[in-house]
């Protein structure tokens, strides 16, 4: 995998190793500090030079889920590491509140979102549902300078919206969600993808317009990092994944978005041999049948996760990264599928209703 070449890195947020759900674990500010600086100088060094644009996970600040609502000086550390790798055009929004856009070429562009703000862990953005950082009015005013230039967009964050497959609990803020879906269905034509991270698994989260049409695809992206989850009390744990990097086909010339593959490592052979090996898991249009990478085309996946046991299957097995989840049983599935199809809680309710 070391010798395929890349444009450009897009790095999905969370860099602290610290991190464990173990309760006797106690992480401090200064360990996150350190962890996320090693992660920079890690990626730097490993990328030789490569573009990277990275987004804000909830773990990269301390105590983790819970950022502080603007102004906030711990952007200022943000932007001091993430400097060397963007124009200083970004520095008055990552300053202000974590976020910022940066051309890749002429007619592409990312947009990165902090979407710690939206996260229903963290306290402050439960108790006081509004536009922090005015990033959801930046955000408006950015996609429709980018449609007049007849530029496509890359958004880049951390949290996916919609519910975790798992458990019935959203990821986002009630206010979040709305302003974002209405957003996506404002400048669907200029979206060229969608993606986020923090969930660790494969998976993705249709965007719908108010009538229910799919509109965008959110493509949510398995981790490097190989993390357990303990049980939450609604549902069992869940086993560590393997490490996974996924790698982008799009026209150069339209930066329609044309495929991707995802390769992983085998942890367990690693450890035994002293090395990762990476090898290509999938292509996703060969993999599950895919005309393209429409919303339309995730949308109807969605639907045959729920009636199609072949394609449940061959999700399932890439779910955890070849890390297999026996105890997801027949609701299990059904709320896999649901989380995929619809990221309005109301509707994800309504779906898995209908088993």
């Amino acid at each position: 995998m070391g010798s395929i070449p890349a444009d450009f890195t897009l790095w999905l947020g969370d860099s602290p190793t610290t991190y464990t759900e173990h309760p006797a674990h106690i992480e401090t500010e200064d360990m996150i500090y350190s962890d996320m600086q090693q992660a920079v100088s890690d990626i730097s060094t490993g990328l030789y030079g490569e573009q990277v644009f990275p987004s804000l996970g909830n773990h990269d600040h301390y105590p983790k889920d819970q950022i502080k609502l603007p102004p906030n000086n711990f952007f200022g550390s943000i932007y001091k590491m993430w400097a060397h790798w963007l124009p200083s055009s970004v520095a008055d929004t990552v300053l202000a509140a974590g976020y910022y856009t940066a051309e890749v070429v002429p007619g592409l562009r990312v947009i990165s979102l902090n979407t710690d703000f939206c996260d229903t862990a963290n306290i402050f953005a439960v108790l006081n549902q509004t536009d922090h950082g005015s990033q959801w009015a930046w955000l408006n005013e950015t996609l429709a300078t980018a449609q007049a230039r007849g530029e496509k967009v890359i958004v880049i964050a951390h949290i996916p919206p919609g519910l975790i497959d798992l458990v019935p609990v959203p990821n986002w803020v009630n206010f979040c969600v709305e302003t974002y879906n209405t957003l996506m269905d404002e400048y669907a034509g200029v979206i060229a993808i969608q993606l986020f991270g923090h969930l660790h698994y494969d998976t993705f989260r249709v965007i719908r317009d108010a009538a229910g049409r799919p509109v965008s695809t959110a493509h949510v992206v398995p981790a490097l990092t190989p993390r357990a989850a303990s049980s939450t009390g609604l549902a069992p744990p869940t086993p560590g994944k393997n490490p996974a990097v996924r790698l982008y086909h799009y026209d150069t010339d339209t930066f329609q978005i044309l495929d991707y593959d995802q390769y992983w490592a085998d942890l367990v052979a690693g450890n035994e041999q002293g090395e990762l090996k990476w090898e290509l898991l999938y292509s996703a249009k060969d993999y599950y049948g895919l005309p393209d990478l429409a919303p339309s085309t995730f949308a109807t996946l969605a639907e045959r996760l729920r009636a199609d046991a072949e394609t449940w299957a061959a999700f399932s097995d890439v779910w955890f990264v070849r890390r297999p989840y026996d105890a997801c049983d027949a609701a299990c599935r059904l709320h896999a599928a649901c989380a995929a199809a619809w990221t309005d809680p109301d509707a994800f309710f309504e779906c898995t209703r209908h088993l």
